[in-house]
């Protein structure tokens, strides 16, 4: 299989090509925007974890 995936020049089936893009741009999407917080965090004084508890509700869900 993975000499049929590199005749088509992806590293990944059709399929799984799909799939990993979108992923991988959200990552990419993901850490500009912490980059942007963390030159906000340098600059104004706010802290990592006061920034990192308002943007990501998932904790605060498992923790319920």
């Amino acid at each position: 299989m993975p000499e049929l995936c590199h005749s088509l020049g992806t590293a990944l089936p059709s399929l799984w090509q799909d799939y990993a893009m979108p992923m991988a741009q959200l990552c990419q999407n993901d850490g500009k925007i912490w980059q942007k917080l963390q030159s906000i965090e340098h600059t104004q004084g706010v802290s990592e974890e006061s920034l990192s508890s308002a943007l990501s509700p998932l904790p605060k869900l498992l923790s319920e």
